[in-house]
């Protein structure tokens, strides 16, 4: 794959994980999308189909936060994995593009003094508290692995017949941005039977 094709595909998938971050804030704090006759899960998809209705409604209401985030995965290992960009991921890639400039095409610029970043809150109680009642579980389907979505974080849950244990792993790359502090940093602590075994506050 050249490098032009790699950029294209690595700009469409952070794309795709930016707006699905910005999408799952939205559906966290709007209470437009807070339906009582659909379950968390379901609420992104029943508010589109609602404002648009028919086919297209349902045909937009299919790329979810967690289908984007599944896209994007798929289009960062075409970029990492494969020899030759595939047409369906170029294809795929270009449009949602859309003129974006692509991560190693971009214009270099005068390299300037960087200001100190403003130094952000945690949630909340009542931000944590929607979160919390927001958190959604993913079954596994054969491919993917189970996970609980807490406010764009990923929590994998899951035996792993290769190292005889069960297995806990954190994805928080896609954390929605109210919980990504300074730094693009998310405090994470970890316990078990009460006791914390992992702490990076």
């Amino acid at each position: 794959m050249s490098l032009d094709h790699s950029a294209e595909l690595r700009t469409a998938a952070q794309a795709l994980l930016d707006l699905a971050a910005e999408t799952a804030d939205e559906l966290a704090v709007n209470d437009y999308w807070h339906s009582q006759h659909a379950a968390p899960s379901q609420w992104f998809a029943n508010g589109v189909t609602n404002a648009i209705g028919g086919a297209p409604g349902e045909l937009a209401a299919l790329l979810s936060p967690a289908v984007a985030r599944s896209l994007a995965s798929w289009l960062r290992h075409e970029a990492d994995h494969t020899g030759r960009g595939t047409r369906d991921a170029l294809t795929i890639a270009r449009t949602i593009n859309r003129g974006r400039p692509c991560e190693q095409t971009r214009p270099r610029e005068s390299p300037a003094r960087p200001s100190p970043e403003p130094e952000r809150q945690f949630p909340d109680e009542a931000a944590c508290e929607k979160a919390n009642l927001s958190a959604v579980f993913h079954p596994g389907d054969g491919e993917g692995l189970p996970c609980i979505e807490v406010c764009g974080v990923l929590v994998f849950v899951y035996l792993d017949v290769h190292s005889g244990t069960l297995r806990v792993s954190v994805d928080r790359e896609s954390a929605n941005a109210a919980l990504t502090q300074a730094g693009g940093t998310v405090p994470l602590r970890i316990e078990t039977e009460d006791r914390v075994v992992w702490d990076d506050i």
